[in-house]
């Protein structure tokens, strides 16, 4: 029974679940579309369709972000780790003001990205991806300034720290790489680098 319905669509887009007698089917397409363009059968679709569950995006339901978050740091944190992680109020904010067009999936993908890059316990702004903070709008890329209003200096240096961060962790930390995608010639990276404390 499980492998005739499991045969009804792709995988990717439809997940199966039974548990004794019930069968649940979790769909990330809507499903009427998929029936209209023959991705689903429609007397399947009629033998199943008892209670539906629909589940808004997580745009819609900001709350959750914060909850579905901290549930993913649980989930790939390493257990044999003493320290607990935690995401920075300023890391939180971006999460909260970002759309999140790839529903739950992405962000259980950003935060397992995040646990990767994440120094002393804590997921700061820079750990996230840069579609998290930047944004196009008006035919010019935004940078979206958070938390509290501080000297233009700190923000710069804040956002340069940031910057070569980003760019080494794009270049699979190839130096050389980083530089380039900054437009930095290697003296002022490595003077950059040693100013900001990144090895």
């Amino acid at each position: 029974m499980l492998d005739a319905i499991t045969a009804v669509a792709s995988v990717a887009d439809i997940k199966v679940v039974v548990q004794k007698n019930n069968i649940a089917l979790l769909i990330s397409k809507d499903l009427t579309k998929m029936i209209l363009d023959g991705e689903f059968r429609e007397d399947l679709y009629y033998r199943l369709n008892v209670v539906i569950l629909t589940v808004p995006d997580l745009k819609d339901r900001k709350s959750d972000i914060k909850v579905l978050a901290e549930h993913f740091i649980r989930e790939f944190s390493n257990h044999n780790r003493d320290e607990k992680i935690t995401i920075s109020d300023e890391a939180m904010e971006l999460m909260m003001n970002y759309d999140w067009p790839g529903n739950v999936r992405e962000l259980r993908n950003v935060i397992e990205r995040s646990i990767v890059f994440e120094e002393n316990g804590v997921i700061q702004p820079y750990h996230l991806p840069s579609n998290l903070w930047m944004h196009e709008a008006k035919n010019e890329t935004e940078l979206l300034i958070i938390g509290k209003t501080v000297p233009l200096h700190e923000l710069v240096s804040a956002c340069e720290k940031q910057a070569i961060l980003r760019a080494l962790s794009e270049s699979g930390d190839n130096k050389t790489r980083a530089m380039k995608s900054l437009n930095l010639s290697r003296r002022a990276f490595y003077y950059k680098m040693n100013k900001y404390g990144i090895g």
